[in-house]
Order: C-alpha cells, then structure tokens, then sequence
C-alpha cells in the first residue's frame, strides 16, 4: 500500500508525539520528587497531543462508500483487470455494489443540507465516480466501439453525476455563505 505525502506526514507527527510523550513519562518520575504535582503537567500535555493528532488524522482519513473488505477487492481486481472482462462478473460485482454506494449517497443527501463536512464528503464521493466513469467511458469506447447503447447509458449517467456535483457545489456555497 502507498502512503500519499500527507499520509506520511501525520504518520512522522504522531510517531513524534507519541516519542515526546513517552519521554515526558521518565522525565515525571525524574523530576516527581522535586516538583511534585507539578511534574505531571509535560506528559498531560503530550497525551492531549497525540490524542488530537490522532483526531485529526481520523478526520482526514477519506472514504468511498462503506469500506471494501480484501475478499471484495480481489473480487473487483479480478472483474476489471481481466482483458477479456467477463460481463457476468462485472453485472454481477456493480449489483452487489451499486445498492452499498446508493445507500451511503442517499445518507450523505439527508446529511449534506445541514453539515459542511457532509457537503464536502458528498462533492468527493460525486467526483471519485465521475472520474471512474470517465476511466469506464475511455475504456468501453477503446475496447468495444461497438456497444453503443452501454455508452450512451454510460454518458448520461455522467451527465447525472455532472448535475449532482453541481448541487454539492451549490450547497457548498450556501453552508459557506
């Protein structure tokens, strides 16, 4: 798995805090007995550190529709990456998947009007799916020219997902404003 350069950087920060804090803890018992109480403050505060860094990784973490389990992604590698691509595999693999997304779009909708995170979390998801249409599109156009009536279905479902990011964008906007 590779680690984006953001990743990396919280990874180095808590790595840090969780080392700061745990030096903090000798220090306490050092310097307990001329302090006191006192002594305590240092390791307090690195324990708040790396519990808000850790937070605030948490809320960077993104994700797209319900998490894939190792099962389902060798189930999708396997639909998608075979040249040949088994139509079957892949009807199949979109009819168990397309409810799950369905379903955690529509609670990002109910959301989204009162929550800015919500709106946000909905614009990513939107885009996310229209640059796989697009990778689809591009792909379906190589492969099977042919097959004209999946890519105009194709083609007007990203024209649906265009007209769904434009209203996560407008929300965007109002939340702001």
């Amino acid at each position: 798995m590779r680690l984006w350069k953001g990743d990396k950087f919280y990874l180095f920060v808590l790595v840090f805090f969780a080392g700061l804090f745990v030096w903090s803890l000798f220090q306490f018992a050092d310097t307990y007995a001329l302090e006191g109480w006192r002594a305590i403050f240092l390791p307090a505060l690195c324990a708040y550190a790396v519990l808000k860094v850790r937070r605030l990784i948490g809320q960077q973490v993104k994700m797209f529709g319900p998490r894939v389990t190792a099962d389902e992604a060798k189930r999708m590698e396997k639909a998608f990456k075979n040249p040949n691509g088994s139509k079957q595999l892949i009807d199949e693999l979109v009819a168990d998947e397309g409810p799950k997304l369905l379903a955690h779009r529509a609670s990002l909708w109910e959301k989204a009007p009162s929550s800015l995170r919500a709106a946000r979390e909905l614009q990513q998801d939107i885009q996310a799916e229209l640059e796989t249409v697009d990778d689809i599109i591009g792909s379906a156009a190589k492969h099977r020219p042919d097959d004209r009536k999946e890519l105009a279905g194709l083609i007007e479902y990203r024209k649906e997902l265009e007209r769904d990011l434009e209203r996560a964008a407008a929300l965007i906007g109002h939340l702001r404003g």
